[in-house]
C-alpha cells in the first residue's frame, strides 16, 4: 500500500454519484471559501505569530490559484 496517496488532498474513494475528480473539486471550493472570506483573512492578519502568518500565506495561495482558474 502507498501510504503517500492516504492525505487530506487526496480522495481515496468514490461512489457511483461522487467520481473523484468530483470529490477533488468540492473539497478545493470549500476550501477556496473558507480561506478566501475576508473576515478570516483579517482575524489571521491580527492574530500574528507563526499560525498568523501561516493562514495568511494560505489564503494568498488560494487567492492565486484562484484568479489563474480564471484567467485560464
Amino acid at each position: 500500500t502507498d501510504f503517500d496517496k492516504y492525505d487530506t488532498a487526496t480522495p481515496t474513494f468514490e461512489t457511483p454519484q461522487l467520481s473523484m475528480d468530483r470529490i477533488r473539486e468540492i473539497r478545493y471550493k470549500a476550501y477556496q471559501q473558507f480561506y478566501l472570506r475576508p473576515g478570516y483573512v483579517l482575524k489571521m492578519m491580527r492574530r500574528g505569530g507563526t499560525y498568523g502568518i501561516s493562514a495568511v500565506k494560505t489564503s494568498g495561495a488560494y487567492l492565486l490559484r484562484a484568479l489563474h482558474v480564471k484567467l485560464s
